[in-house]
């Protein structure tokens, strides 16, 4: 039947009219006369439901324990429903006393072959395609199962199911997970397990190889939408790696992917993999190690870790150089640049770019050339040489359009957007705007999609616009949360602060000294441009606010930045009042 909805904001009527929860209810009640649902016991019994996949059989079996076990006890022991579920009604087939009886009859009835393929498939945590499944078919050099045909014995006997193609064209196949629980236990007991999680991982670096190619090219819209599928089997396979202390294995395949997670909003998660990974390094495995500390340094500037992104950029650039590969140290040279920028060493940053694009153009590397021609663009606005960083980022975005790379094209027209308003071109600066929200948009980057929002904002607070800029400020602060950049939710709640500071000074001051508060305390700079604003607004709020003033920066720096955040979120919501006049 029908699964229940899930989530918080689910309703209790929704539960009770869905069709497993009145399945699971109409059984409990045969077992239990007295059994009735209640806002207290139907979202235990709807989890029990998503638990078991909706199968029937193991809805019906899971509420004949409540004879002897609330809702709530059952759904505690459900972490391996086939142990917990069985009856010992005799008015049933043997085979269906148990869930697992049931699972074993159906899997008896298999060919050796599938028998084969169906316990080697239980390494996938979520779906697989054909190529995975031909992946595990055949290991330590055997003769292949036939894939297609074995797994069309396993659909045959509703042990796997298919799910709609993927817009390559590939359908994809996957087990409710008490099946696959099943499978484990058949792998475990076969002596395949190991071998058939080195298929498993195998076919995973290779495939990230591939995707680390597509990231960098006019597909990469569907390189990012396979790994995203692939994702739940990439953390299997990451896990297992460094369970065993992998490095090589972990090195093969977690560099390969920060890309997808810096876009899919999973940096956070990322950098955690990559850090993992690199205490496993072997010092003689420089290509390796180069490659893991180029990837978790970007990460790091995602999740606001500067010192981190540093240190990684400095070793990435080094090993790269004692390796000859002059492409990668150009790269490294100008990744190393951009922290340099952020934390305030424009002369570093300067001089680093510059000779990462002389190498970059002594090569002949367009990429090279056009990612630091944009680094050169954002440090000349950071540094207010408007006209320089526009000829920069243009010529940059001219280099990404011939390369036909919607994601550099997305960011250059971002930070060419932003110079334009920083000159004074509100009109060019929207125009280019919408084009990366758009971009950014089908790429499912929240993280830019924030700095869009932001730069929007911008241009809507210098039109006069304070509830508009208030409400896309807030926009880039829902962003940045789910995708771990803490940085990112202290500058949006600043940009909201500006907006307050005339209107709401008290707010104003006690967001502007929660978030110097979280600055220090994170070791965050403010760039100079945004510090300039600040100062200026923090500088009005305090003069609205007179003789309130210390008081709320008092308060202000006593608050977490949780609760900023709820503030901020709360002034944005609500329409703007009119000028404040505080008693002086």
């Amino acid at each position: 039947p029908e699964l229940p909805p899930s989530g918080t904001q689910a309703r209790v009527a929704d539960l009770e009219h869905a069709p497993a929860v009145a399945l699971f209810a109409r059984r409990a009640q045969a077992a239990r006369p007295s059994f009735r649902l209640t806002p207290d016991n139907v979202s235990a019994v709807a989890a029990v439901c998503r638990r078991l996949d909706g199968l029937p059989l193991a809805i019906e079996l899971a509420a004949a324990r409540v004879r002897v076990l609330a809702p709530d006890q059952l759904l505690r022991r459900m972490a391996r429903p086939l142990d917990v579920l069985g009856m010992t009604a005799v008015d049933v087939p043997a085979r269906q006393r148990t869930l697992r009886d049931t699972i074993a009859w159906s899997h008896d009835l298999l060919a050796p072959d599938e028998q084969t393929l169906f316990r080697r498939l239980s390494v996938f945590a979520g779906s697989w395609t054909l190529d995975g499944a031909e992946a595990v078919a055949a290991i330590d050099g055997e003769t292949a199962i036939d894939a297609i045909e074995a797994l069309a014995g396993l659909i045959d006997q509703s042990l796997v199911t298919t799910r709609p193609a993927t817009e390559a064209g590939e359908t994809c196949y996957s087990m409710l997970e008490t099946i696959r629980e099943f499978a484990v236990e058949q792998l475990a007991a076969s002596g395949e397990i190991v071998p058939a999680e080195r298929a498993f991982e195998s076919f995973l670096i290779r495939l990230a190889e591939r995707a680390e190619s597509g990231l960098r090219g006019p597909d990469q819209l569907q390189w990012l939408d396979r790994l995203e599928q692939e994702h739940d089997n990439i953390r299997a396979a990451l896990g297992r790696v460094l369970d065993r202390g992998d490095g090589r294995a972990a090195l093969s395949l977690a560099p390969r992917l920060w890309e997808f997670w810096r876009a899919r909003g999973y940096a956070a998660e990322g950098h955690t993999w990559l850090a993992q990974a690199l205490t496993l390094g072997q010092i003689s495995d420089t290509e390796r190690l180069a490659a893991g500390a180029f990837a978790a340094g970007k990460l790091a500037i995602d999740v606001g870790e500067y010192a981190t992104a540093e240190r990684q950029f400095q070793i990435s650039s080094r090993l790269w150089h004692e390796r000859g590969d002059t492409r990668a140290h150009a790269e490294a040279l100008g990744a190393l640049a951009i922290v340099k920028l952020n934390i305030g060493a424009i002369d570093e940053a300067q001089r680093l770019l510059e000779d990462a694009l002389e190498i970059s153009r002594g090569i002949e590397d367009a990429r090279g050339t056009a990612s630091t021609l944009l680094n050169l663009g954002m440090l000349a606005r950071e540094d207010g040489q408007s006209d320089r960083a526009i000829a920069l980022l243009a010529e940059s975005l001219s280099l990404w359009r011939q390369l036909d790379d919607p994601k550099w094209i997305a960011l250059s027209t971002l930070n060419l957007g932003s110079a334009y308003h920083l000159a004074g071109r509100g009109d060019a600066a929207q125009r280019l705007l919408n084009e990366s929200e758009e971009l950014y948009s089908h790429i499912g980057d929240r993280y830019h999609l924030a700095v869009v929002a932001l730069n929007r904002g911008h241009l809507e607070r210098d039109a006069g616009k304070r509830d508009r800029a208030r409400r896309l400020y807030a926009d880039a602060l829902r962003h940045f949360e789910p995708v771990g950049s803490i940085e990112g939710v202290i500058e949006s709640i600043e940009w909201i602060a500006v907006t307050l500071a005339n209107t709401e000074p008290v707010d104003a001051l006690h967001l502007f000294a929660a978030t110097a508060a979280a600055r220090r305390a994170r070791n965050l700079m403010t760039l100079e441009t945004d510090a300039r604003v600040f100062a200026a607004s923090l500088a009005a709020a305090t003069d609205a606010a007179a003789l309130h003033a210390p008081q709320a920066l008092h308060a202000g720096a006593a608050m977490t930045l949780e609760d900023a955040r709820e503030r901020a979120m709360a002034a944005a919501s609500s329409p703007e009042r009119p000028r404040a006049r505080a008693d002086r």
